[in-house]
């Protein structure tokens, strides 16, 4: 196994795990948080598809010349796939309509996130992908979300409980409580900046659009930690994947990662790679089912 083959498939299977993060609180969030949809559907329809087109990009590069094969060959289902995504990310507004949806709630989003407004009992529903959901209530759809985001807002909680659970059950969880303290800091300095954005209407500023994309990864990488901590029972539990997850959204946040701590990516790319033919890494696979 080549290292810079390895490294190119865990970072792209910690992308492919953020973006399968996002789309599972996403969905479960339509019955658990339906009053905050405007911003979780926001962030899920303008992050997903952009973080699947660049894992695509990724192993297009990789791949060289033989992702760019035809039907005839067998690489040419890549090259199928790689044609095919191009258009997911127009089904439901672009990126940037997506983006300016939540731009124009940074006041209400960051005013939630300084207040600590965040419905954990709903939230701990919607990271508990195992758990049958309530009944989805359409009438609670709002064009605007009143209390912000839960899954940013109750981000400090998370890094606590992951604290204590580190403290209390003597698993070497040091290294997640690291990562997650950062993404903690880097998501109080984000809310700390979308809270400085004034902007007339239909006169959104260029780093506003910016501060949206890095909420994004803050939205994902959290919501990976809030499916850890609701689907594992004990500290035990393997951290790999969260890690890769952590590292991954902290490093395109530019944050400071230590070159040991982006070992954990090649750790990724052995789980694909020791997996069955043709199979992805999963959240589904690694949360346990009976977590109280």
């Amino acid at each position: 196994r080549r290292p810079h083959v390895r490294r190119e498939l865990g970072e792209a299977t910690a992308g492919l795990l953020l973006a399968e993060a996002t789309g599972l609180i996403a969905v479960r969030s339509l019955h658990a948080l339906t009053g905050e949809m405007s911003v979780i559907s926001a962030v899920a329809k303008a992050y997903v598809p952009a973080q699947v087109d660049a894992l695509v990009a990724r192993l297009l590069h990789l791949l060289g010349p033989h992702g760019l094969l035809g039907p005839g060959d067998p690489h040419g289902h890549f090259a199928k796939a790689e044609r095919d995504h191009r258009i997911i990310g127009i089904f439901d507004g672009s990126s940037l309509v997506n983006r300016n949806a939540l731009v124009e709630q940074f006041p209400r989003v960051a005013r939630g996130y300084r207040k600590g407004r965040a419905d954990t009992e709903a939230l701990a529903e919607a990271a508990s992908p195992h758990r049958t959901p309530r009944p989805f209530r359409p009438e609670g759809l709002k064009l605007l979300s009143t209390g912000g985001c839960s899954v940013l807002a109750a981000l400090p909680a998370a890094v606590a409980a992951l604290r204590e659970r580190a403290a209390g059950e003597g698993g070497d969880l040091a290294p997640v409580v690291s990562l997650a303290e950062r993404l903690l800091d880097a998501t109080d300095r984000l809310h700390e900046a979308m809270a400085t954005v004034r902007f007339t209407p239909r006169a959104v500023p260029g780093e506003a659009f910016e501060l949206a994309e890095r909420y994004e990864l803050c939205f994902a990488a959290a919501g990976a930690l809030h499916l850890w901590l609701h689907g594992t029972a004990t500290g035990a539990a393997d951290t790999t994947w969260l890690r890769g997850c952590l590292v991954k959204a902290l490093t395109d946040l530019g944050e400071p990662v230590a070159a040991a701590e982006t070992d954990v990516l090649d750790a990724l790319a052995d789980l694909l790679l020791d997996g069955p033919p043709h199979a992805f890494v999963s959240l589904l696979d690694r949360l346990e089912v009976n977590v109280p």
